[in-house]
């Protein structure tokens, strides 16, 4: 069938169409004016929805990412957390080594002390020990012609 003869048939329907629909009564074309006006609302309406859906699933996959990105900055949080914790016990590891060493000081302190007075008892042996030869280097030599 060509292009003219199937227009041609096209044509014919609407135009029987146009015509039955001329005959229709009042209240059938009242009624399916407001079918129509019915089916351009919903269909409106559904355009809205769908344009709600998509602002729900932007909305969602954001919600999600946000979720994603919290879930990590918590980790991180954690891992800081674990990482301060392992540094407090390091570090208390380290003011007992400390307290340790300042005890062995005052050790080491006290035995100085003690080596001082060691010291201090031989230097008053010493020069009691000069004084006597030298008093006794002078009776000697007092004792010489």
């Amino acid at each position: 069938m060509s292009i003219e003869n199937r227009l041609a048939v096209l044509e014919a329907q609407v135009v029987q169409i146009i015509n039955e629909r001329d005959r229709e009564p009042d209240s059938v074309r009242a009624l399916r004016a407001r079918i129509d006006s019915n089916h351009n609302a919903v269909l409106g309406e559904l355009g809205s929805l769908h344009a709600d859906v998509q602002d729900l699933r932007t909305g969602q996959a954001r919600l999600e990412a946000g979720q994603t990105k919290l879930r990590g900055d918590v980790q991180e949080l954690r891992t800081g957390q674990a990482r301060l914790e392992a540094g407090q016990t390091e570090l208390r590891g380290d003011v007992q080594e400390l307290r340790g060493g300042v005890q062995e000081l005052r050790g080491d302190v006290q035995e100085l002390r003690g080596d001082v007075q060691e010291l201090r008892g031989g230097q008053a042996r010493l020069e009691a020990g000069q004084q006597a030869v030298m008093d006794r280097l002078a009776e000697v030599l007092s004792k010489l012609p």
